[in-house]
């Protein structure tokens, strides 16, 4: 699943000096999940999952060929049910990476990427 979606990703790089910055919020809620055959059921107990989470993703330029790349999460989350209420909240994950452009032409390019994920930035899961 990685492997695709970095296949598709954008092979671009920066040109030195210059920066792509993108901040976003998504929130996340859901009182039903899948049982073992694959149908909808509503959470035990009548609970609930809530998470919100605060991305910052920026690229910049180190040379016209070589992009640094980093991802900074925040997140809020809350699972809650009749007899308990879990919270978590925290930095997520941290990705930290780099760009490189090995083809580039007028109609398009080609280019390497690797990420290094930092994990458990965060309190422990609900």
């Amino acid at each position: 699943m990685s492997l695709a979606s970095t296949c598709f990703a954008g092979a671009w790089t920066l040109e030195q000096g210059k920066a792509y910055n993108r901040f976003a919020v998504n929130y996340y809620f859901a009182d039903e999940e899948f049982d073992a055959d694959g149908e909808d059921k509503a959470l035990d107990f009548e609970g609930d999952f809530t998470e919100v989470n605060v991305n910052y993703y920026v690229e910049y330029g180190v040379t016209d060929r070589l992009t640094a790349i980093a991802s900074i999460y925040y997140k809020d989350i809350e699972q809650e049910d009749a007899l308990i209420v879990k919270e978590s909240n925290g930095i997520g994950d941290i990705d930290l990476g780099l760009k490189y452009r090995l083809l580039g032409w007028s109609g398009g390019a080609v280019a390497a990427q690797g990420l290094v994920k930092v994990p458990e930035a965060y309190d422990e899961a609900p």
